[in-house]
């Protein structure tokens, strides 16, 4: 069976290892990042000696040597670069897919792909019906943030899909530290990126991070510009004191342990797929590690109204006092919808 993994990180790390040794040899993984020094407490496919590599050929090269002996079959391929740039039919290869994003627009896109490879038709009563049920490639996505963390199951056109469940991600106000990246996307990224470098180069002189001492933040915004600008990502400049100060206040560390439940978690349910021994999971997981070990199951069904699977129109009441740039402002901040460029044709 070939299985796709999508990221190589924190959750990436574990998912290779467990999903070699339940079994599964036919695996790629893809990952647009490379190691960076922050990331060996707890990514523990890497070693000093890969910093600076890409996190998928890094990660793909260590579980070959160490479990090649043991599953002779196994075949790793890495692929670096972003998951947008995979034509539709890339996907189209594999028959499980388990993600381990830290960001809700790549995992919408993957959603949307996904549903996009189910041909569907429309019955005489109106419902739908799914041509070819081997089009479905079924989605596990598994996500942490400090002690909590989340695992589902989402089978295109069956489940509630990823954009159904959407209210539940409200826009961020905090940030994890595995957005410490070294190609970065954000302000997030560049702040994380400057916070990091102040505690190895900073520290000794200026003391420990403050971000109420000015000079301390000072610092801060001119390393996260200089970051931003070397990337090129005039979208996110510039980045003010009070943006990295919102920022650098709510960073949360990643926790090695977290992402271990919830790989586990996204390699169970790969099991219970490939070999049918036992029902999948119903299909929405909440993990939370910080009080004692809890968790929650629920399902999480489809939305009538979902952009991404459900209807293909939806509509929208406007008050008669708002301005067209004031109504295309909102559909970007609706927590339903989250448009990342709204525009009206």
């Amino acid at each position: 069976m070939p299985i796709l993994v999508v990221g190589a990180g924190g959750l990436g790390s574990e998912l290779l290892k467990n999903l070699i040794c339940s079994g599964f040899h036919n695996i790629t993984v893809i990952d647009m990042d490379t190691v960076d020094l922050s990331n060996l407490n707890r990514q523990f496919l890497f070693s000093p000696s890969s910093i600076g590599m890409a996190k998928a050929v890094a990660a793909a090269d260590r579980v070959q040597s160490r479990l090649g002996g043991v599953c002779t079959r196994l075949t790793v391929t890495p692929i670096v670069g972003r998951l947008q740039d995979q034509p539709v039919d890339f996907f189209a290869n594999f028959r499980l897919i388990l993600a381990g994003l830290d960001n809700i627009e790549a995992r919408r896109w993957l959603n949307a792909t996904l549903l996009s490879l189910v041909e569907t038709e429309t019955d005489s009563d109106g419902s739908e019906v799914i041509v070819d049920p081997d089009q479905i490639i079924p989605l596990i996505d598994g996500g942490t943030e400090g002690m909590k963390g989340h695992a589902r199951l989402i089978l295109p056109r069956i489940t509630g899909c990823f954009d159904c469940a959407l209210s539940l991600f409200p826009p961020p106000t905090v940030f994890q530290e595995c957005t410490i990246v070294n190609t970065p996307r954000t302000a997030a990224h560049c702040v994380a990126f400057a916070q990091a470098k102040f505690s190895r180069e900073a520290e000794d002189r200026l003391g420990p991070l403050d971000k109420d001492v000015v000079e301390h933040m000072e610092w801060i915004v001119r390393v996260a510009n200089e970051h931003a600008s070397n990337f090129g990502l005039a979208s996110v400049l510039p980045i003010t004191m009070s943006v990295a100060k919102g920022i650098v206040g709510n960073i949360i560390p990643a926790i090695a342990s977290t992402n271990a439940v919830i790989a586990a978690i996204q390699a169970a349910e790969a099991v219970k797929i490939a070999t049918e021994v036992l029902p999948n999971l119903d299909n929405y997981l909440m993990y939370n590690g910080g009080e004692g070990v809890y968790t929650s199951v629920f399902e999480f069904g489809r939305d009538p109204a979902c952009v991404a699977c459900g209807t293909p129109s939806v509509r929208l009441r406007a008050p008669s006092t708002e301005t067209v740039a004031e109504f295309i402002e909102r559909l970007g901040d609706h927590p339903q919808y989250q448009l990342k460029a709204p525009a009206i044709k």
